[in-house]
């Protein structure tokens, strides 16, 4: 579940702390787009998207995020 993107790694890397704090397990990935390093901030693996939609849904009410599912790549996670 992606919970956030940013151009700035310090601000992905915040956000992934903040969350870590509250118990979830957060990771930052970097990807391109149009030339631009973009962090994206996820949360959770799931074994079917079905739970995946249900925790977007619940991260949208208690944390207040912007939460959608995504599927995750083959890169590795910047910790």
């Amino acid at each position: 579940v992606q919970v956030g993107a940013f151009k700035n790694s310090s601000d992905a890397h915040a956000l992934m702390l903040k969350l870590d704090k509250k118990g979830y397990h957060a990771a930052v990935i970097m990807t391109k787009a149009k030339n631009e390093r973009i962090f994206k901030v996820l949360v959770g693996e799931f074994n079917t998207r079905e739970e995946a939609e249900v925790f977007s849904i619940k991260l949208k009410k208690t944390e207040g995020l912007k939460a959608f599912v995504t599927f995750r790549t083959q890169q590795e996670a910047l910790r």
